[in-house]
């Protein structure tokens, strides 16, 4: 079969029937069985998939009122109304159901022993879930404030989550005895989501500023605000594989989606103005140049969209190479040029 690549600096002209659009977007999960992400859309009740770059499709429809998501194995389980249900990724069949009795149930996010933790906005409680045969109980009777996103901290066995309304306060529970301790108070307002990267920083979505913020591992230094311009950014998600962060903006109805390594290296390559990495289609294959103005050597590197890496090669600061036809299946991929004067990351598709 002729593969053809099509760099997206250009416009790729597909007819797809099932294409929708978002409809106040809730949360942004993704899936590594179908290489996707999903989202959960309140004003239609479903879930959609989508791969960056292209339009939603619909996924799995007539899920009520869905918010958070988080995928655990082969399945995606969903906050809605007072219950998490779970839907298996490949057939989109409903599988799991477990009846919370929770008032409005918002974030969600899963351990490694088989457990699911789900915040009560209304109620203010956090309720737990035994995966294994769908069993839920109160984990946090009175979280204060009102919890909002959450997630589980492996490294420091805690669950962190952040809260809404003013003076916003990042949260840790232990999952010893459940006990709570106040990681980090604000000045911010209405937070929503919240993730964290590979190097133990944390991200925050805020309302009152429509806004981004990173916040260090050790919760010391004031949030940074990091992305701006947002429109009501709801339950965000981190893919540690590529260092991208999903951004459902539920008052304009849009998911983006941000490499955050370009974002934070952003103000030093200010000063690199001619620095470059581009892509082009070669023959059918893959043309690659780039240049780290003042450089000395550099690294090439070239993953799938799930982070995998499927090349690492030593080179010069400047140059160029070609990955011939039918090296790599067709798929979305990120190449990324590292020296130690910068790093920058490009991405391609091949058809």
């Amino acid at each position: 079969m002729k593969r053809v690549l099509h760099v997206l600096l250009f416009s790729i002209i597909t007819v797809n029937l099932n294409a929708q659009s978002f409809s106040n977007p809730e949360s942004v999960e993704y899936d590594p069985v179908n290489n996707w992400y999903i989202v959960s859309n309140t004003n239609t009740s479903n879930l959609q998939s989508v791969i960056p770059g292209n339009l939603p499709t619909l996924y799995i429809p007539g899920v009520t009122s869905p918010y958070g998501l988080v995928v655990v194995d082969s399945t995606v389980y969903v906050n809605t109304n007072g219950k998490v249900q779970g839907y298996d990724l490949l057939s989109g069949v409903q599988t799991f159901t477990s009846n919370v009795n929770g008032t409005f149930l918002n974030g969600i996010c899963a351990d490694t022993s088989g457990h699911i933790y789900t915040t009560d906005f209304t109620a203010k409680k956090i309720y737990k879930v035994n995966i294994a045969d769908g069993t839920s109980w109160v984990y946090v009777t009175n979280t204060t404030k009102t919890p909002n996103g959450i997630l589980f901290d492996a490294a420091n066995n805690r669950l962190v989550y952040c809260t809404w309304g003013s003076g916003v306060q990042i949260k840790g529970v232990s999952l010893v005895d459940s006990s709570q301790t106040i990681l980090k108070t604000t000045s911010l307002s209405n937070d929503d989501g919240i993730v964290m990267d590979n190097q133990g920083r944390f991200y925050i979505s805020v309302w009152g500023t429509q806004s981004i913020y990173m916040l260090d591992s050790a919760f010391v230094d004031p949030p940074l605000q990091v992305i701006t311009g947002l429109s009501s950014p709801a339950d965000i998600y981190y893919n540690l594989n590529n260092d991208t962060l999903g951004v459902p903006n539920a008052a304009n109805n849009t998911v983006k989606f941000y490499n955050m390594n370009y974002i934070l290296a952003a103000p030093q390559m200010q000063s690199v103005r001619n620095d470059f990495l581009k892509t082009y289609e070669d023959n059918g294959g893959v043309k690659i140049q780039w240049m780290i103005e003042n450089g000395t050597a550099a690294t090439i590197q070239i993953f799938s969209l799930t982070g995998t890496l499927i090349s690492c090669d030593d080179v010069p600061s400047s140059g160029e190479r070609i990955i011939p036809q039918g090296n790599l299946g067709s798929g979305i991929y990120f190449v990324r040029i590292t020296s130690a004067e910068n790093q920058i990351t490009e991405k391609f598709f091949v058809d």
